[in-house]
């Protein structure tokens, strides 16, 4: 029985410190990584190695059930050497989390034979959704699935009609169900493989199936299954963790180069000035993303209020890693748009990350100045 599995024994610290012995190797492929616009095979391998994969896996399979802090420095530890690294790293340690507040019987699927299971999805409702005998039949094309080439599970999501008003469902869909197109071609976050899932009247039983509104509020089935708090956080007090930990992460080790290499040619209090401004931001956005983290490790789930916030912060967050990088690049002058400068590739990386929809202020700050204000929930919108 998989409850029997044995914990793993790995600390958020023994992760890291795995991932910092590889981060040269993590570096040395990023050029190739963006060339082939896939991560490499060696990486792969190595991020399952450390841990990675099962770091927020529920301890009755094996995983090490962790928490956010070790996300974050996760990502953020790889980031600093590439982005798009720490990017796939981060869904590989989220998804299998998310998968915890699935029903019972799919999380035994999943991890029937053990914890390192490579998991990836996407979060729009792009699929169509027909009801039928023991679960539903979907079809469509899910754009934009990180490190899908290296997974064997996707998550993807459609709106389920019935008597009822719709629901924004996920749905947990194995290889061989669905067929990958290749579709990412991108001037940034190039070695993510995001590419095109395509599902055609697959069938998805009822037991791999998810609605959004109790993801949203932390009280998935699977969250009565594996009881540790872990499992029941609102999905918006942490959501964008990933990505987050990517542009920071890349944003400081994009500031650590210029700052080697202008050990020597650095005279100006003007590019000082600059540089102390950098590192107050990267402090002060890292701060932001703590506090937020720390709220998710108190006895009670973080609350609405709490939640707009922590997605207030994070992006901000993300404006402050953009401004960064762009303080760092200017600094670097000709020298840093080379295409053998890494500067360069965490700029674009850092600006095409920032797009992401969980980072859009328009989307996911203005929550928070509608509960400021004592305005009601907007109706135009399900995540919050």
């Amino acid at each position: 029985m998989v409850d029997t599995a044995t914990p793993s024994a790995i600390t958020g610290h023994d992760v890291v410190r795995r991932i910092r012995d590889h981060k040269a190797e993590f570096q040395d492929r990023a050029e190739t990584a963006e060339r082939n616009r896939r991560l490499p095979e060696k990486s792969v391998t190595t991020l399952v190695d450390a841990g990675v994969a099962r770091m927020l896996v529920p301890r009755r399979f094996g995983g090490a059930e962790l928490d956010m802090n070790a996300w974050f420095d996760v990502v953020s530890e790889i980031g600093e050497v590439d982005a798009s690294h720490a990017w796939c790293a981060g869904l590989l340690i989220s998804w299998p989390h998310m998968v915890a507040y699935f029903p019972d019987q799919a999380q035994r699927e999943v991890w029937a034979d053990g914890p390192d299971v490579l998991i990836a999805g996407g979060v729009p409702p792009v699929c169509t959704v027909e009801q039928t005998s023991g679960g539903y039949r979907l079809s469509g094309r899910s754009p934009f699935i990180s490190g899908v080439t290296h997974s064997s599970w996707v998550v993807v999501a459609g709106m389920v009609t019935g008597d009822s008003a719709p629901q924004w469902c996920y749905f947990l869909v194995p290889q061989g169900d669905y067929t990958v197109e290749d579709t990412w071609f991108t001037v940034g976050m190039r070695a993510t493989g995001s590419n095109t899932v395509v599902v055609d009247d697959v069938f998805v039983p009822e037991h791999r199936v998810l609605r959004l509104a109790d993801f949203r509020e932390g009280h998935g089935p699977g969250s009565s299954t594996n009881p540790a708090p872990l499992y029941q956080l609102p999905w918006l007090s942490f959501a964008p963790l990933t990505f987050v930990g990517s542009m920071l992460g890349a944003a400081r080790g994009g500031y650590e180069q210029f700052r080697e290499w202008a050990r020597t040619r650095a005279e100006f209090a003007s590019v000082h000035l600059r540089m102390a401004t950098v590192g107050t931001d990267l402090d002060m956005a890292e701060l932001l993303v703590r506090r937020a983290i720390a709220e998710t490790t108190k006895p009670a789930a973080p609350s609405l209020e709490i939640r707009t916030r922590s997605m207030r912060d994070f992006c901000r967050t993300a404006q402050l890693a953009v401004s960064s990088i762009d303080t760092v690049l200017a600094m670097s002058g000709t020298a840093g748009f080379a295409e053998s400068n890494a500067v360069q590739r965490a700029w674009r990386d850092i600006h095409f990350a920032a797009t992401h929809v969980s980072l859009n202020p328009e989307v996911n700050a203005v929550p928070w100045a509608r509960m400021e204000l004592g305005l009601a929930r907007s109706a135009t919108t399900q995540l919050y």
